[in-house]
């Protein structure tokens, strides 16, 4: 009898706490209900409204940000952000902020300071994709504590409250994505060197410059300007 009653015990328990998991899913806000019965039913949570829908490329989305359009060969069917010029660039070392971006200038700042260790100045990182910019900058800041660059995208939120997933753009992204913001006259970008998030060698990383649209490896510890880049 001792056994019987604890085997009861233990299915009312585990009923009790399948009755609570299930009337929480049919409670929750963020989830739509579309049917299927009350244990066993169907949800979906719903896809927020896209901000940069019906926007041109190079135009800013209803948050602030810029589109960056979709469909670059080579990157997947993604569509992508960018962040408006002139956002500030030091707040806590590059360590969580929220830009205002409305200075005056672009904001110049180096791949690689070589003022603090482990330094990315003279090593190979291993941050050779041409493509992959999102996990070239998390291997960059996370790895390194001199990557300004990186470390600039990677701890950024905006808008105030917004997004957190950028990134310092690869290679490919920076002439796919970004340049031809430029050619058409819209992102307010200079008529100098951009920095991708793409190695080069030891020493040196690939960079673009905005007035001829040419890629070329540079010094890690020269100041180049920077824009970042999201996808989704």
């Amino acid at each position: 009898m001792r056994l019987i009653h604890h085997i009861v015990v233990a299915v009312v328990l585990l009923f009790g706490l399948f009755l609570e998991r299930s009337l929480t899913m049919c409670s929750a806000a963020p989830d739509i209900y579309l049917g299927g019965g009350h244990f066993s039913g169907f949800y979906v949570r719903p896809t927020p409204p896209d901000p940069c829908a019906n926007v041109a490329v190079g135009d800013p989305c209803t948050n602030g940000v810029l589109y960056g359009g979709s469909g670059f060969t080579g990157l997947g069917s993604y569509k992508y952000m960018t962040t408006p010029e002139d956002c500030a660039p030091f707040v806590n070392n590059f360590t969580g902020f929220t830009p205002n971006c409305t200075s005056a200038l672009e904001n110049l700042i180096k791949w690689a300071a070589n003022n603090n260790f482990p330094s990315a100045s003279n090593v190979s990182t291993g941050v050779t994709s041409t493509t992959a910019g999102a996990s070239n900058t998390t291997t960059l800041a996370t790895m390194y504590m001199d990557t300004d660059a990186a470390r600039y995208c990677e701890n950024m939120t905006y808008p105030p409250g917004g997004y957190t997933d950028w990134y310092l753009p690869s290679k490919d992204e920076l002439h796919l994505v970004l340049y031809p913001m430029k050619l058409a006259g819209k992102g307010n970008f200079t008529t100098f060197w951009y920095w991708s998030s793409t190695e080069s060698d030891p020493t040196g990383a690939y960079g673009e410059h905005f007035n001829i649209g040419d890629q070329a490896g540079g010094s890690k510890t020269a100041s180049w300007y920077v824009r970042c880049v999201r996808r989704y």
